[in-house]
């Protein structure tokens, strides 16, 4: 069984920031929707084998 992903609020601030520096360097949003499945789909594969995630020094906490 897959477990949740809970993102942090720092790490949904760090996307919001990366999709709006995509946005503004190439004045489209084709690539920030790009990142966005990219990052979907990592979370979905982390989900799903939780093992492949690096640990970190927090219980419970990997990241990809």
């Amino acid at each position: 069984m897959a477990k949740e992903i809970v993102w942090t609020e720092t790490s949904l601030k760090d996307r919001l920031t990366i999709y709006q520096f995509w946005l503004a360097h190439n004045r489209s949003n084709t690539y920030s929707e790009k990142l966005e499945l990219l990052f979907d789909k990592s979370a979905q594969l982390l989900a799903k084998f939780p093992q492949a995630g690096m640990r970190t020094d927090i219980e419970g906490v990997s990241k990809f």
